[in-house]
């Protein structure tokens, strides 16, 4: 064997490929465990200790009202028929 091939040989264990039967979720857990759980809300940046939803509560909280909100200004217009639509456009000019 030519040391060049021991060196190189990708069966020697180096790379940065993942070993067999690496347990990631035990991983995360004791990375939390050991360094703490910091979550940060993708929309207002707060730290948060739980997500609902993939947000902290207070954004799920405004997200829900504001959802709430457009779905029934939809149900209204789809309630109305053409000629309220109309007047409602007009309206709005």
């Amino acid at each position: 064997m030519v040391w060049g091939e021991l060196v190189m040989n990708p069966q020697n264990g180096k790379g940065s490929a993942r070993r067999k039967g690496a347990n990631d979720k035990a991983y995360a857990d004791n990375y939390d465990r050991i360094f703490g759980k910091k979550l940060d809300c993708p929309q207002c940046g707060e730290p948060t200790d739980q997500f609902y939803e993939g947000y902290c509560e207070t954004c799920c909280e405004q997200n829900q009202r504001e959802l709430d909100e457009h779905n029934a200004s939809y149900d209204r217009w789809h309630g109305l028929s053409d000629e309220q639509r109309d007047l409602e456009i007009k309206r709005a000019r």
